[in-house]
């Protein structure tokens, strides 16, 4: 499922990997890969550290329920 996360991580112009995001936030890489897949929930306050580390590109309801937001489009 391509999520509103994956969709703006992609659209950085940083290009950060999912460890930069990760190590960033504070969780392993693994289960970042896994909040932005939509196959785990990440919390509110993970939530709210990856939209600081996005600059606000997304709002931590996008993470938090990404499937509510599958075709938001995403400007780069």
């Amino acid at each position: 499922m391509s999520t509103p996360l994956s969709k703006v991580r992609a659209a950085d112009p940083r290009k950060p990997s999912q460890q930069d995001v990760a190590k960033a936030v504070g969780v392993s890489r693994p289960h970042y890969s896994k909040i932005e897949a939509g196959t785990a929930n990440a919390s509110p306050r993970v939530a709210a550290k990856i939209k600081e580390f996005l600059h606000h590109a997304i709002s931590e309801n996008e993470i938090l329920y990404p499937e509510r937001y599958q075709d938001k489009v995403v400007s780069e």
